[in-house]
């Protein structure tokens, strides 16, 4: 589903239905002056964007997921972990996992990357001041230094993303060609 559907969805039962969650803003216009207090003001005002984002993109882990352990369960080496007698979740745990990792790893990064576009669709409807607001009031006065900016920052989240995979797959793939090794 779009994310902008689930927000509104999201909206609709928990801040208009239940009353449990603000239904605009960042921050309360009388948020308390302590540290702890403005802290715990920001993160119920921002509970509802970031659940709309989580709840965007978990449909892709939970259906990648289930494809990857599906083809990895039917691995030669899983049969002979079974063969040896481990328990199905050692099975699961210690030898698919880590296989899986690794291309689960890949579809979040992907994902991160595309947080920020689904931020700005999301900042819109929640009223939160934030880079996405920023862009759509940009747009909307033909500010082209500031759209250029967050434009900008766009491209730079995507690359800080791929580098810090990069990183991860170092970590989850120590075996991996791309590691010189000595001799």
């Amino acid at each position: 589903m779009p994310s902008f559907l689930v927000a509104m969805a999201l909206l609709l039962v928990f801040g208009a239905g239940l009353g449990w969650f603000p239904l605009h803003g960042g921050r309360s216009p009388v948020a308390p002056p302590s540290l702890p207090g403005s802290v715990l003001d920001t993160v119920w005002h921002l509970a509802l964007p970031g659940a709309t984002l989580v709840v965007v993109q978990a449909a892709a882990f939970a259906l990648l997921s289930r494809g990857v352990m599906g083809e990895l369960r039917r691995a030669p080496y899983l049969a002979a972990a079974r063969a040896k007698g481990l328990p199905e979740g050692q099975v699961i745990w210690r030898h698919a996992l880590p296989n899986a990792l690794p291309t689960l790893a890949t579809l979040l990064g992907l994902r991160l990357g595309h947080v920020f576009g689904g931020a700005i669709v999301v900042e819109r409807v929640f009223s939160v001041p934030g880079l996405g607001l920023l862009a759509v009031e940009a747009v909307a006065a033909r500010d082209y230094a500031v759209m250029q900016t967050v434009f900008l920052l766009g491209g730079l989240w995507v690359l800080l993303v791929a580098g810090l995979m990069e990183l991860a797959y170092r970590l989850l793939v120590p075996q991996a060609a791309w590691i010189e090794r000595p001799g």
